[in-house]
């Protein structure tokens, strides 16, 4: 809560400010009456926390994103209609608990979750008023975004605690191929850079950042790429008859939200 003040805008004229969350009103006391208004740090839930994509072999069709930012988490099912946010917490608003279970565009989407103070779609300047961020190489995060979304069908993509350290010009995350019928196997970690892709010799437990690739790593220019070599039969399949519009809602949602420079 702030007081305009001689022009200016102060908090020195407001005390003892209180906010109830349960009924969403404001208490406060003033010594002096006038105009007032109300200041809120628009990117407080960056830097992000935890990120994961993956099929739901449950539902044929459809993509489990789930997502947690420094005050909020939720739960989302993408589909080749929309996105349905089947779980949220951290602060709830009406408009919010009207909108889980419901498919939404990515524009509403956007709109009732920034409504409800949730901005999770950071602009282009938004580095310069956080911390604890790492702006990526933009032409090299948007494409991996891109080749993510074509092979999120049959692969599992996840956040990597060395990515935040790795340099704006390297990307570091989690991936797995899943094949429906067999184990679930563990995580490799992937590097991606302007110049390559390539799956190193290291994990989240290792002692320190390895970026050497793993024995027989051949150059690989992106993911892509690489999925073509690495990638069973049945994935390759899957990529090629992924309904174009679920890619593209894929690609959007990882595009507003960039996990990979706020994570």
């Amino acid at each position: 809560m702030i007081a305009l003040t001689q022009g200016k805008w102060s908090t020195r004229d407001v005390h003892d400010t209180k906010f109830n969350e349960e009924k969403l009103s404001l208490q406060f006391r003033t010594g002096r009456l006038g105009i007032f208004g109300l200041a809120l740090n628009r990117y407080s839930n960056m830097p992000y926390q935890t990120w994961e994509i993956r099929p739901d072999f449950k539902s044929p069709g459809m993509i489990f994103f789930s997502f947690t930012a420094s005050i909020i988490s939720l739960d989302m099912n993408i589909t080749s209609t929309g996105y349905c946010v089947n779980n949220f917490q951290g602060g709830s608003t009406p408009a919010i608990s009207e909108m889980l279970g419901k498919t939404l565009s990515l524009a509403e989407l956007k709109s009732t979750l920034i409504a409800a103070a949730v901005d999770i779609f950071p602009e282009p300047d938004t580095f310069c008023y956080t911390e604890g961020t790492c702006e990526k190489n933009f032409v090299m995060e948007m494409h991996l975004y891109a080749c993510i979304s074509t092979l999120v069908q049959s692969h599992n993509f996840s956040w990597s605690r060395w990515n935040l350290l790795a340099g704006s010009r390297t990307i570091v995350l989690l991936m797995r191929e899943l094949i429906e019928g067999k184990k679930v196997p563990y995580h490799s970690t992937l590097l991606v850079t302007p110049l390559k892709t390539a799956i190193i010799d290291c994990t989240e437990v290792s002692p320190s950042f390895n970026s050497a690739g793993i024995a027989g790593m051949d150059y690989y220019a992106d993911l892509y790429q690489l999925s073509q070599v690495y990638a069973q039969p049945s994935s390759l399949q899957k990529q090629r008859n992924m309904d174009p519009m679920l890619r593209e809602n894929v690609a959007r949602i990882l595009m507003a939200i960039r996990p990979l420079s706020f994570c």
